[in-house]
């Protein structure tokens, strides 16, 4: 079976068929290759972007799979909520708490009756929100009194313990912001 594609050249479905199998054996690469070839011969084809999204996303490469799933969005008439749901998880991933929430309310609008959709919605909401909650009065009393320090370093501390690379960057502008200002002021 894995020299089919070689058997029937220009055959999406030999590729299709060649890459599922490698991916179930859990050879991720090979299957991109596979679902890539598919894709170079129909470009349309949302079967072979998806599957390769799926294995993009086992291989860490999540860039690449966000690129994919959109396409697929893109290719398909309906909405498709499996993809919705691992375009959201992957965006909840890197953070990016805005765009899986879409997703996830895409996902929600698609299939009203689904209980896991809601819980998974439901948890990035609460996400979102509590982090703007925790936020809020720092960035008000920043507001009140421009060089507030300890407002700043407050709100760094906030973004530090929201544990993500983001909240990391974030934090380090923070805690800079004060610094770079007395060393203006001392210029």
């Amino acid at each position: 079976f894995p020299g089919l594609p070689h058997q029937e050249p220009g055959s999406v479905r030999a590729y299709l068929y060649r890459g599922a199998i490698k991916f179930e054996i859990k050879n991720y690469p090979l299957a991109v290759e596979d679902l890539s070839a598919a894709i170079k011969l129909d470009p349309l084809c949302s079967v072979a972007y998806y599957n390769r999204a799926v294995c993009n996303q086992y291989l860490k490469k999540s860039r690449q799979a966000l690129v994919d799933y959109g396409i697929v969005l893109l290719l398909e008439k309906e909405l498709n909520q499996r993809v919705l749901l691992n375009r959201g998880l992957l965006y909840y991933q890197a953070e990016d708490y805005d765009n899986a929430l879409v997703d996830f309310k895409l996902a929600v609008s698609d299939s009203p009756n689904n209980a896991l959709l809601y819980h998974t919605l439901d948890y990035v909401t609460i996400e979102i929100i509590n982090l703007k909650k925790r936020l809020l009065p720092f960035s008000h009393a920043m507001i009140l009194k421009e060089h507030f320090i300890e407002a700043y370093i407050s709100r760094g501390n906030v973004y530090m313990s929201h544990n993500t690379e983001k909240g990391y960057k974030l934090s380090k502008r923070d805690y800079c912001r004060e610094r770079e200002r007395e060393r203006e002021k001392k210029e």
